[in-house]
């Protein structure tokens, strides 16, 4: 992969697939994303994106994060961004 030039990669659990096949952000997403990490590539993530699966991504060195419905689709979307910042600055700190 970078071998052709490619160095950022976005890991993207879509909508449709969390509608249709329940995917979700098991194992064997997160296990996926570490995969890339190993690569050396920088992996940011997104799709069904929330304060409670970041904690799975533990050690991983995350290059990014989009989160969109973890937000906007909650009761208190101020308070769920300040959540999911929260994590995130715990997990990855600095």
């Amino acid at each position: 992969v970078m071998a052709v030039g490619v160095s950022l990669v976005l890991y993207h659990r879509s909508i449709d697939e969390e509608l249709t096949r329940g995917a979700l952000w098991d194992e064997s997403a997160v296990n996926t994303v570490r995969d890339m990490c190993a690569l050396g590539l920088d992996v940011s993530i997104a799709g069904g994106v929330h304060a409670e699966i970041l904690p799975r991504l533990r050690g991983a060195p995350i290059y990014g994060i989009v989160v969109g419905r973890g937000i906007t689709a909650q009761p208190d979307p101020a308070q769920a961004a300040q959540l999911i910042h929260g994590r995130v600055r715990e997990i990855w700190p600095g």
